[in-house]
């Protein structure tokens, strides 16, 4: 917990004497300091977070999750109907022991993980695959056939603006009259 080490005495302000701040105010204060930098200390800023890449297109959703440094059997997939859940956990390796006055600097980070990712379409559940190797894991949800039936591509029209298919509609609508 945050706490200020401001005492809480009377003190001069242009030569005259000010009121000690309140015990109430001072704690106040220090509840807001708390909440305002407790986020940076608790946040997954500190704990390993998975980054992920989502692609989707007419037949499957793929996932992509970087997972450096850990171990097939560190790592539990789960199908919900609506989402995937990813976690496991990164396992801190072991340090060297340093010589008084000397020391390491750690940017990795460590610890147990959990990623709900959402799914727009239904799956085939009993066709998801999950392949991992060199930290690297990629999941493939084939969609229903029902998902696959209902796409439908949209084609693309080069050179015309919002503008110009606007005007071109007022001038067939004139032409029609």
């Amino acid at each position: 917990m945050f706490r200020s080490n401001y005492p809480l005495r009377s003190s001069r302000l242009f030569g005259e004497d000010l009121p000690a701040a309140p015990r109430s105010l001072q704690k106040a204060i220090d509840s807001v300091l708390q909440d305002m930098w407790e986020p940076y200390f608790t946040s997954s800023k500190f704990t390993f977070t998975p980054q992920i890449d989502v692609e989707e297109d007419e037949k499957q959703v793929r996932i992509v999750a970087e997972l450096p440094g850990m171990q097939e059997q560190d790592i539990e997939i789960v199908y919900e109907p609506g989402s995937l859940v990813l976690r496991g956990e990164k396992k801190e390796e072991e340090h060297l022991e340093y010589p008084r006055g000397r020391g390491r600097y750690d940017e990795r980070r460590y610890g147990a993980f959990e990623r709900r990712i959402p799914l727009r379409a239904e799956v085939e559940e009993e066709e998801i695959q999950a392949n991992f190797d060199r930290g690297v894991l990629i999941i493939t949800l084939p969609k229903t056939e029902e998902v696959r039936a209902q796409a439908k591509k949209i084609p693309v029209q080069l050179g015309k603006s919002q503008g110009q298919i606007e005007s071109s509609r007022s001038r067939q609508s004139s032409a029609t009259h």
